[in-house]
């Protein structure tokens, strides 16, 4: 099923078997069928979070694994491993039809996703993947190969001229998100998710000593890779350098989605 409730044909059997039974047993409608498969469920807890690439999402993995399992390492770790680790401890909704207990515990999860500042996130995945310019997958995106502010017009040209669903970075987030946004528990913003997310956590009886949800998780912040920048690209601190006159009004119109949905006013930034 998809966001309009009709089913897509290029899902397969399964995807569309897991949409259905997740529409059917907590009666949230419509199901976006293709964004199924970033619900990441974990029974244990009664928790449901989709995941939204490029907004906080490995951090958030980490923060959960921290809080489901206190034993998890706390030294430096690989961050493939940890990262693995943390999915590890959830299931998708394909991993739930196979376990027909866990799958009676679906309807009292709480479901809820953590939204980014559209431009944070936008800036964010073109610094990373496209003006960097070290993967050729994405040399088709318009400012390849170019950080500069000039860099990212082109890319905003290159999403206004048909780009913006060619990778699922640079996605509008609602387009993510298994049901519409006011089927969610709660839509959290990234930027203040240390408010909130250890609070979610007390409530479900898990451990949050320690867990500093303030900056991106340690193990993120470790992360480098031989030849290549930094993962994190502090985009939020970058953007008024970025932001030159009509820039803000075009991720706008672009997102306008995100903007709605996250509570994130055009012109006010952080």
């Amino acid at each position: 099923m998809s966001a309009g409730g009709v089913v897509n044909p290029q899902l397969g059997r399964k995807d569309r078997v897991a949409a259905a039974v997740l529409a059917w047993s907590t009666g949230r409608q419509p199901v976006h069928a293709a964004a199924v498969r970033n619900l990441l469920i974990y029974p244990q807890a009664s928790l449901a979070y989709n995941r939204i690439k490029k907004s906080g999402n490995s951090s958030m993995l980490l923060y959960l694994r921290d809080a489901l399992a206190p034993g998890s390492p706390q030294a430096a770790q690989p961050y493939s491993r940890a990262k693995d680790e943390a999915i590890a401890l959830g299931c998708t909704m394909r991993q739930l039809l196979r376990r027909p207990r866990a799958l009676l515990r679906l309807p009292q999860c709480f479901f809820f996703t953590v939204m980014r500042d559209p431009r944070a996130r936008l800036l964010s995945g073109f610094l990373e993947k496209v003006g960097s310019g070290h993967a050729q997958r994405y040399s088709a995106a318009g400012g390849f190969g170019d950080s500069s502010p000039q860099g990212f017009e082109r890319f905003l040209t290159y999403l206004e001229e048909g780009g913006l669903h060619d990778d699922a970075h640079w996605w509008p987030q609602v387009d993510l998100m298994a049901f519409a946004p006011d089927q969610f528990d709660a839509i959290y913003q990234l930027e203040s998710i240390d408010q909130h997310l250890p609070a979610l956590l007390r409530q479900r009886g898990l451990t949050v000593d320690g867990l500093d949800c303030s900056r991106p998780h340690r193990v993120e912040q470790q992360f480098t890779v031989p030849g290549k920048p930094p993962k994190l690209k502090q985009a939020a601190s970058k953007l008024q350098h970025y932001l030159a006159p009509g820039v803000e009004e075009r991720i706008v119109r672009l997102y306008e989605p995100d903007f709605y949905a996250g509570g994130y006013a055009p012109g006010v930034i952080g």
